[in-house]
């Protein structure tokens, strides 16, 4: 079967997106949400996310958990918890285009701190700000199908090193993707369509994680923290737009 202009567009976008997170934890729910987004035009296309997003984090999982940093990933998990619930009640009350615009203005205010994190950075890391960046992941992991931009921003603002950001963020991913798509189907139910395209776009999603795994020790700190930002404006804007 032939594929039209646009589903070979969101094949590629699921490829890109999927080959990001894998080089530098975050980046499918920034990049592929979006287009999905504007392709499904309803919030089955964050359902689609999720799935897809949770298929890449168990391709990853055994390296991503042999380096993570415990103690952050335990606050994290801590944090994610309330997190989840209260963007399950968010899913359900919302309607897509506020949430559209609510991941656009997330996005950028993740990419503000990014950008802070050089000057103020040292001895930035807690317990009370890794519980409130794991409570951000949580609810727009369930609302948005995006935890990763308040993880990496976290991480990166205090100055944690770029492979713990990585392993921590993908290591995160393995239990947030699975309460959030639970906490969803609850609030909203699943449809048939959400599966059928999931299945149809993870042959691409597991080509991008091949090719990131390739990638990943190319990159270096500087060139990391720039993409981050670069993923970030680019997706951020366009959900505003």
């Amino acid at each position: 079967m032939e594929l039209s202009e646009a589903q070979l567009a969101l094949h590629f976008a699921t490829f890109c997106a999927a080959a990001l997170q894998t080089i530098i934890g975050i980046g499918f729910g920034v990049v592929a949400g979006p287009a999905l987004m504007l392709a499904m035009q309803d919030i089955s296309a964050i359902q689609v996310s999720v799935l897809l997003s949770f298929l890449i984090a168990a391709a990853l999982c055994r390296s991503s958990f042999r380096q993570a940093d415990r103690m952050v990933f335990r606050d994290f998990l801590a944090g994610a918890l309330p997190g989840i619930f209260l963007g399950a009640l968010a899913y359900f009350l919302l309607a897509f285009g506020l949430l559209k615009t609510l991941a656009g203005a997330t996005v950028l205010t993740m990419l503000v701190l990014t950008f802070l994190a050089p000057r103020r950075a040292r001895n930035r890391d807690s317990r009370s700000g890794r519980l409130l960046a794991g409570g951000a992941c949580g609810f727009l992991t369930t609302l948005l199908a995006m935890p990763g931009p308040p993880l990496a921003a976290y991480l990166l603002f205090a100055r944690i090193d770029i492979a713990k950001v990585r392993a921590t963020t993908l290591a995160m991913f393995m239990f947030a993707y699975p309460a959030a798509f639970a906490a969803q189907a609850l609030a909203a139910g699943i449809g048939a369509a959400t599966f059928s395209t999931a299945a149809t776009l993870a042959p691409a999603a597991l080509l991008g994680v091949l090719c990131g795994t390739l990638l990943v020790k190319r990159v270096s700190e500087r060139l990391f923290r720039q993409v981050v930002r670069v993923v970030l404006l680019i997706a951020g804007t366009a959900l505003l737009l």
